[in-house]
């Protein structure tokens, strides 16, 4: 029996969080409560006409008494239940409202340097490195720690330290700083011991690749290190199924500029604008809009990404400077909030509850919601299913600290949201496969259509660069070869700089003399090209921010572009037909 020790680096640090405990309301608790308002039930009827367990009834029944909503009648020969006026005022709503109590507690966590996993400290068995040296000698494998900065470590925190009858409410700034320490844990046999079941399987297939290198590659002093290769901890990408329709996918500036104005003029309680850059005469022309929406109870909050003057003193940082200081002198930064400082990312996101409160949509895609004049010709893609819409939420939190990692009021606000909204209904309607599109996993996607596409593969980009031969013609190219694909098309609107118009003319050439396929690299001057697609054949489609003839996904900011993958009914002959129509217009 082979034993092998693995010690992985860890950061271990407490914090204090502030939560809403108190468990939600069910399904069940509402249909009783249903069914008492329209008349007296004994606790017998009850369970007749439900066909649920006593226990289940009477459970139920006790906590709807608790909250003021039920109320016990002793009669002649039986004890019934019926609505109270509060029941009566509650009983209608799609959810019923939960009071849950505010509490405080200090918690340790600890996150994995390899995967960017949380932990509970209790999780694992941790050790300072000396201790380790001292008791084991070197007979452990010592993993060498990730930059794992870019993990959704906000989401892991909620999901990780919480119970299930407990809802993150904010986390306090702490001076102090997380300390290393190492988890050890024993390999037998090839199976890891001591790991803890929520652990992704990535995790656990590194630390056993770490145990086979004892007898592979050991050093003088007989310990082994280990550095996990990349192609490990790719995590699988899975869509999940949600709700899409047709008139969910916005072609078109003017199509983008009308849904802009109705999620500001709909918007009840929130409105998140993350728009890359920001042009201060944009915002003043939207300034009565926005104030209307303040006016009824809205909070707007507006983050900005980067501008293209990166050395000096951007337009965009003018305009936010001048924007903070115009809405604080008239009352309104309380309310309509502009962050100040960059998130670092390059994503184009909208989220409001537009018509209800209790119904979110987010949109994601190529617009600057406060930098166009909507000329030119954008694809985006709103969101309605609320698990998508609160993952869109849970990224705005990461955002929100910014390339600092600055944890502020507003990364506490956005993880209290997603929470909310993942718990909305799931609207009715047509369905399709989704998931949201980080960073490298952009690349995934074009490997994807390289290999899978059977009829066409067509890319619209607002610029090209060098990066269009690795990131397009060399893809588009094998899948021509391969299946004898003949309509492989990329569309650019600019050159990413001067002089890279003639690198792309060189492009379309290589790209037509290395297959005798039709595969083209064209520019496109009217209409004005700032759409980022990615679609092949009829079905599949990428909708972003990422310019995909130009920008390289695979630098290490994770969020620095955002986008949606779509599996549906003919949603990218329906984006290939239109932009096709508009330019040939």
């Amino acid at each position: 029996m082979r034993v092998v020790r693995v010690a992985v680096p860890v950061s271990r640090g407490k914090r204090r969080f502030h939560l809403d405990k108190g468990r939600s309301w069910t399904v069940i608790e509402h249909l009783i409560l249903t069914a008492v308002t329209s008349a007296d039930k004994s606790a017998d009827e009850l369970v007749r006409e439900s066909d649920l367990p006593r226990t289940v009834i009477l459970e139920s029944i006790i906590r709807l008494m608790h909250a003021g909503w039920v109320e016990l009648l002793q009669g002649p020969k039986e004890i019934s239940f019926r609505a109270t006026a509060a029941g009566l005022d509650v009983v209608d709503r799609d959810e019923l409202p939960a009071f849950p109590k505010r509490i405080a507690r200090k918690m340790n966590l600890v996150l994995d340097k390899i995967t960017g996993t949380v932990f509970r400290s209790r999780d694992l068995p941790l050790f300072e490195k000396h201790i380790i040296e001292e008791r084991m000698g070197d007979e452990v494998v010592w993993i060498e720690g990730r930059d794992v900065s870019g993990v959704d470590q906000i989401r892991a925190i909620a999901a990780t330290l919480f119970d299930d009858d407990e809802r993150f409410v904010a986390m306090e700034p702490a001076a102090d700083r997380f300390v290393d320490r190492y988890a050890l844990l024993q390999v037998r046999d090839g199976r890891v011991e001591g790991l803890p079941s929520t652990a992704p399987p990535e995790l656990e297939a590194a630390i056993q690749e770490a145990a086979k290198t004892v007898a592979e590659r050991p050093s003088r002093d007989g310990s082994t290190s280990f550095r996990v290769p990349d192609a490990l901890l790719a995590a699988s990408l899975e869509p999940q199924i949600v709700t899409f329709g047709a008139d969910d996918l916005i072609l078109g500036g003017k199509a983008h500029e009308d849904l802009f104005h109705s999620l500001i003029r709909t918007a009840r309680h929130d409105l998140i604008i993350h728009s890359t850059f920001m042009a201060e005469e944009r915002v003043e022309a939207l300034r009565p809009a926005l104030i209307a929406a303040v006016q009824r109870g809205v909070q707007v909050h507006i983050l900005w990404g980067e501008d293209r003057d990166k050395t000096g003193m951007s337009t965009t940082r003018k305009a936010v400077s001048s924007l903070r200081e115009k809405f604080a002198k008239a009352g309104l930064d309380g309310q309509l909030q502009v962050h100040p400082f960059s998130t670092g990312s390059h994503a184009k996101i909208l989220v409001a509850d537009a018509g209800r409160p209790d119904k979110h949509v987010a949109v994601i895609g190529s617009c600057n919601w406060l930098y166009s004049g909507f000329s030119s010709f954008e694809c985006s893609v709103r969101l309605r299913d609320p698990a998508m819409v609160s993952t869109v939420v849970e990224q705005l939190a990461e955002l929100s600290q910014g390339m600092n990692r600055h944890w502020t009021e507003l990364t506490n606000h956005f993880p209290r949201l997603a929470f909310d909204t993942a718990r909305q209904q799931v609207p009715a309607g047509a369905k399709a496969k989704s998931m949201l599109v980080l960073g490298a996993d952009h690349s995934t996607f074009m490997h994807q259509a390289r290999d899978d596409a059977r009829q066409r593969i067509f890319v619209v980009s607002h610029r090209i660069g060098p990066r269009a031969r690795i990131g397009f013609a060399l893809p588009a190219i094998t899948a021509a070869r391969a299946r004898g694909l003949s309509n492989v098309r990329a569309y650019y609107g600019k050159p990413a700089e001067l002089g890279e118009g003639a690198k792309a003319v060189d492009l379309a050439r290589e790209a037509r003399e290395a297959t005798d396929s039709a595969v083209q690299i064209r520019p496109v001057h009217e209409p004005m090209v700032h759409a980022k697609v990615l679609a092949w054949d009829d079905d599949f489609a990428v909708i972003s921010s990422l310019n995909w003839l130009s920008a390289d996904p695979s630098e290490g900011n994770r969020r620095g572009e955002i986008g949606i993958y779509v599996n549906a009914a003919g949603i990218a002959r329906r984006i290939i037909e239109v932009f096709d129509h508009a330019r040939r217009a």
